[in-house]
């Protein structure tokens, strides 16, 4: 898995585009889902546009620079959650299913 990623390019409109590739290839070694994959590309796409408009005024002349990094504290507390959440989904759902079947078999 990929943990971190920097990249300088020119302030200028095809920022966003080298941004988006850099972005999308970050998500996609990083394992994340399409739906937070281009979250995460507009989100970067926006801070490239907005950093040339605002700091450059449109008119390039300098450098943004881009780090994109995965918090392995962060990943891996999001995978403990949702391994308890899934256990205590599938032992609910199992509970059900055994509260049906007796039920089912009660006269």
């Amino acid at each position: 898995m990929l943990g971190r990623v920097a990249l300088t390019v020119p302030a200028s409109e095809s920022a966003a585009a080298v941004a988006d590739a850099v972005a999308a290839g970050f998500a996609r070694e990083a394992g994340l889902s399409d739906a937070a994959a281009a979250r995460l590309v507009d989100i970067v796409r926006r801070l490239v546009e907005f950093s040339v408009q605002t700091s450059y005024e449109g008119r390039g002349g300098g450098d943004i620079e881009l780090q994109l990094e995965l918090d392995p504290h962060g990943v891996a507390a999001i995978r403990t959650y949702f391994d308890r959440f899934w256990e205590q989904a599938l032992l609910a759902f199992k509970d059900a299913v055994e509260r049906d079947n007796v039920e089912e078999t009660t006269p």
